[in-house]
């Protein structure tokens, strides 16, 4: 005798029901292959800062003969897939304050480098009213954190170069920093 096995037919499930679910799946598939991925993202804003190095600087400038600093900051980020505005002022409202001095690769830093040196008291103070302030009030300059407390930016002085944010002249200066990338 012969065993025979008796098996129910399944009847085809209706994928009209499961499209939906489907597109979902397929849509976040390819929003994650299109969006750049944090190590690109980096690797896209090194490799422009590379490009600007010795750049000179040109106030109002946004091209390898002559760019300044917010205009430099605007085009790493850009290589990067962000949107940045095109000013210092308008780039501090940019991202999420950092608020513990722990800054990251692209951490925005900000500076008033219309802060004058010498200590001001009070005997003085009506004439630091005339001649500039002496603590930071606006941000007037922008350059982007590397690493080991260093930071890139458009020197009017020097143009697209590294300087250290714990130099006696930019810690004076020193604003607020922002933070437009994810950490790791």
């Amino acid at each position: 005798m012969k065993n025979i096995v008796k098996t129910k037919e399944i009847a085809p499930r209706n994928i009209s029901s499961h499209i939906p679910a489907l597109f979902l799946i397929l849509l976040i598939v390819c929003i994650s292959a299109c969006a750049p991925s944090l190590d690109r993202q980096r690797m896209a804003m090194k490799n422009t800062m590379s490009s600007y190095m010795r750049t000179p600087y040109r106030y109002g400038g946004s091209t390898k003969s002559g760019i300044d600093c917010s205009a430099f900051t605007q085009k790493v980020y850009s290589s990067a897939g962000i949107s940045l505005p095109r000013t210092a002022p308008a780039q501090f409202s940019a991202g999420k304050e950092v608020k513990d001095n722990k800054y990251i690769f692209g951490d925005l830093l900000f500076f008033d480098t219309s802060v004058k040196n010498g200590n001001c008291c009070c005997f003085f103070f009506p004439f630091s009213l005339l001649f500039g302030h002496t603590k930071p009030a606006k941000a007037t300059h922008v350059g982007i954190y590397t690493s080991g407390g260093k930071f890139i930016h458009a020197s009017t002085s020097r143009g697209v170069t590294t300087d250290s944010i714990n130099s006696t002249y930019w810690k004076k200066r020193f604003l607020g920093a922002r933070r437009l990338l994810k950490e790791r």
